[in-house]
């Protein structure tokens, strides 16, 4: 899933989120690797954030956010940058859903 929302209501800068915990697998070292050089040339390194089942860059021009999300769907869609998993990720042996861990950042 990938979405992005103006910080504020009345801010000129936008948050893009990408979100791959409801799929099956997550990103490739290289597709999170091309993610990260992509991210650089948007937004400032400590505005962005890439783990393997997620994303978040924030601070985005409004003009830019949706050329940006183009470009960050287009490499999370291709075949060879996504890793299937099990298909029973975050499942424990007995069928129980296992919750994530949520983190708090400041």
């Amino acid at each position: 899933m990938l979405w992005y929302e103006p910080r504020t209501s009345h801010s000129r800068l936008s948050r893009l989120r990408l979100e791959l915990y409801t799929g099956s697998g997550g990103l490739t070292v290289s597709a999170h690797a091309e993610l990260i050089a992509l991210s650089a040339r948007y937004v400032a390194s400590r505005n962005a954030t890439v783990t393997r089942y997620d994303a978040v860059w924030d601070r985005l021009s409004a003009a830019e956010v949706v050329e940006f999300a183009r470009a960050v769907f287009r490499v999370v869609r291709r075949s060879a940058h996504g890793e299937r998993g099990t298909g029973d990720a975050g499942r424990r042996r007995d069928g129980r859903v296992v919750p994530f861990p949520v983190t708090r950042s400041a």
